[in-house]
């Protein structure tokens, strides 16, 4: 996974959290931040959370350098919310 350009950083950063949901670049970039966080190499589990970090400000007590069994509930939880939020744009 690459890190986002600072264009995307800027959109992210400049995104009220509350528009943030019913942008579907910003949706999309969540959908790929969460997959990321189930990724096998730990640089691209830390760039996924800093990115979530930066769009939602939560961090869901993830850790990219955990233990596999450390990160299994801190990913349910962003599964979770990736999917409420993808509800909530649905609607």
């Amino acid at each position: 996974m690459r890190f986002l350009s600072r264009a995307a950083v800027f959109l992210l950063l400049s995104l009220p959290a509350t528009a943030s949901a019913a942008d579907p670049l910003a949706l999309a970039h969540a959908r790929r931040y969460v997959d990321e966080l189930a990724a096998a190499d730990p640089t691209a589990r830390y760039a996924a959370i800093v990115s979530l970090r930066i769009l939602t400000g939560a961090s869901h007590a993830y850790h990219p350098w955990a233990p596999d069994a450390a990160r299994a509930e801190p990913l349910r939880a962003w599964q979770k919310w990736l999917h409420r939020l993808e509800r909530s744009c649905r609607a």
